[in-house]
């Protein structure tokens, strides 16, 4: 879902910018090394979050910036911007019975529903303080949120299915304060359990089968996998957050990803750079590593918070490489070192991989095995096969 898709969205999101520009003015540096080439992007994937086939209509994850507008209600979309049966009925707006706690502030979310023109039916994540629907802006201030405003609406099916399933996340300040607010609705809807990680709890469903639950952190961080439990016993599950492109790290420590491109004049030298999953204030980017699309490569390397492009992101140790495209995929990445070992994640289309490990693993110390679908393994210590960075040689 892109932000175009929520009308109301493009406003914050101007105001969101306008304030990192005048940031970016008072503090950032540009970069001082000159460019030798044009980097060119091959496969920076995107990041995607789904439902599965039972759910119309996934409200997805739009990353919504509140900042302090001057208004006391947040309006809805202007009606040249929506098609006329897609208009949402103002007088159908009301809040479901659901409440789900805030795990940091005490605060209260919640969900309104309403319907289109159409019969849609609409759904929309906000805050309850005492009778009234809103959302509290960075600037503290707590807003309502005008009946028009939905963030995704669905058409009402029968039998055992949800109409409406979503996680939604909601920026902030800082990315303590981030919070992801998973819900759903369907009649027919029994009970609802959710894990994340190694944590399982059951979610409260109202008697209209609605529920929702809100958690810290970037679902990609901390992947969210919700079983759900229909009125005739039959089952069904939905996951937000997991993509085969992504590294999740333990303990919940921000997502992580490849980068990959190559530069106009070095055609057969292709480059990988680890990146953060979500392109954040303070999310680390960097370090790049390149090798011959010939042959086998990979580094393994350590990273500090505020060393290079590093930003405030957590140490670690980083290992990660690329099998030549053309030849067998990857079938599997091992990783030795004296924290034990671990499997690397293979990403995109079985030709990358990295692997995370604790900042206390001294890169000296970890062994790289990578094993194809067919053929010999190759082992390295360190370093296998790199060359220099084009961009910077």
């Amino acid at each position: 879902m892109s932000i175009q898709d929520l009308p109301t969205l493009v406003d914050f999101r101007d105001q969101l910018t306008a304030l990192a520009a005048a940031e970016a003015r008072g503090g950032a540096e540009a970069p001082a090394r000159a460019r030798r080439g044009r980097r060119r992007r091959g496969f920076a994937p995107r990041l995607v979050f789904v439902a599965l086939g039972a759910v119309l209509l996934a409200a997805g994850v739009a990353a919504a910036a509140i900042v302090g507008l001057r208004a006391t209600v947040v309006p809805g979309p202007s009606p040249e911007d929506v098609a006329p049966q897609e208009i949402v009925v103002a007088a159908s707006a009301r809040v479901l019975g659901v409440r789900a706690q805030d795990p940091g502030d005490g605060s209260v979310w919640a969900l309104r529903s309403a319907r289109t023109r159409d019969g849609e039916v609409c759904l929309t994540v906000g805050q309850a303080r005492g009778g009234d629907f809103g959302l509290v802006g960075l600037d503290g201030k707590f807003r309502l949120l005008a009946p028009e405003l939905a963030d995704g609406c669905g058409i009402r099916v029968g039998g055992d299915a949800l109409t409406l399933s979503g996680a939604r996340t909601f920026a902030a300040a800082k990315r303590s304060d981030v919070r992801t607010v998973v819900y759903g609705l369907g009649a027919k809807l029994r009970g609802v359990t959710l894990r994340v990680g190694a944590t399982t709890r059951k979610v409260p469903v109202t008697r209209d089968g609605a529920y929702a639950v809100a958690l810290a952190g970037y679902p990609e961080d901390r992947p969210v996998h919700v079983a759900l439990r229909y009125a005739d016993g039959h089952t069904g599950t939905l996951d937000y957050g997991s993509n085969r492109r992504l590294v999740t790290s333990p303990g919940g420590l921000p997502a992580l990803r490849l980068d990959g491109g190559i530069v106009d004049s070095a055609r057969h030298t292709p480059c990988l750079e680890v990146t953060a999953a979500r392109h954040v204030p303070g999310a680390g980017s960097g370090p790049t590593a390149c090798g011959p699309d010939s042959r086998p490569w990979g580094t393994v390397r350590a990273v500090r918070p505020g060393h290079g492009r590093w930003g405030r992101f957590p140490a670690r140790t980083l290992a990660w490489g690329s099998w030549p495209r053309g030849h067998t995929k990857l079938g599997a990445v091992t990783v030795r070192s004296p924290a034990g070992t671990v499997r690397a994640r293979i990403l995109g289309e079985r030709h990358t991989f990295l692997a995370v490990l604790p900042a206390r693993v001294n890169p000296r110390d970890v062994t790289v095995t990578l094993t194809p679908e067919r053929g010999a393994p190759v082992t390295f210590h360190t370093t296998l096969n790199l060359r220099p960075d084009p961009m910077t040689h």
